[in-house]
């Protein structure tokens, strides 16, 4: 049924869809050209990562939410911003071969004597695989930010953009656990194709959904994430997205 569904709307969603990768260029290009200022968020704690060839495997379908432009090692090096919406926040990476692993919480600790419009996260700082994190290029790495700590996170996903602000897309980063097709269904209804990941290992995600930003910039969103197996629908997840931009 839903295939067919796909066959009846597929040319107006590529239609709509060069329209909002459009919009997309301008309306997040603006907003980093824009920005007031920035602070810097540092670890709660320890800060904590894990390299092993035999790590195991969440149980999680969403693994990374992100601009395109920041799933990279150097990124994760060199920093990449978070929108100023919360001063305490979650950052998980993890590495599509399932050898990188890290989560921490976030505070910015100068939020109310020094506001801005966006909060810097870098590991150059903190990372002890600076060497290992730099051969991860685009496609390789997952990034998934959440409001509050890691431990009680309340799932409103935030969406981390590139320090130059030259953001067009958001990728939603899905293990499939064994699906054939997966699709992302956008707050407006817009339906879109995602792409399985065929090269290399792909032991935490194996999906990427590319989204336009237009629409996820400045508000609340959801997006739902369908999957089917040869045509058999899978469970079904919804993630909220938290706005791109302080309120």
């Amino acid at each position: 049924m839903k295939h067919a569904h796909w066959r009846a709307v597929g040319a107006i969603c590529n239609k709509t869809r060069r329209i909002l990768f459009f919009t997309t260029a301008l309306s997040i290009g603006a907003l980093s050209s824009t920005a007031s200022g920035q602070t810097r968020a540092v670890p709660t704690g320890p800060f904590e990562e894990i390299v092993n060839e035999e790590i195991s495997v969440s149980g999680t379908v969403v693994v990374g939410v992100s601009s395109s432009e920041v799933l990279s090692g150097s990124t994760l090096i060199d920093g990449f911003l978070i929108p100023a919406t919360t001063d305490h926040f979650c950052i998980t990476v993890r590495s599509r071969d399932g050898v990188y692993f890290a989560r921490n919480n976030y505070h910015v600790p100068d939020r109310n004597s020094s506001p801005a419009d966006y909060t810097l996260v870098s590991f150059d700082q903190t990372t002890s695989h600076e060497n290992l994190l730099r051969t991860y290029q685009r496609d390789d790495l997952a990034i998934a930010g959440t409001t509050g700590s890691c431990e009680t996170s309340d799932e409103r996903w935030l969406v981390p953009l590139p320090r130059n602000g030259d953001a067009k897309t958001v990728d939603v980063l899905i293990n499939g656990f064994g699906a054939t097709d997966v699709f992302a269904i956008m707050h407006d209804g817009l339906s879109i194709d995602c792409t399985e990941i065929r090269s290399g290992r792909r032991t935490s995600f194996d999906f990427r959904c590319q989204l336009p930003g237009a629409g996820l910039t400045h508000r609340d969103s959801e997006i739902k994430i369908e999957r089917e197996r040869h045509g058999r629908p899978l469970p079904e997840v919804t993630i909220k997205l938290a706005g791109t931009a302080p309120k």
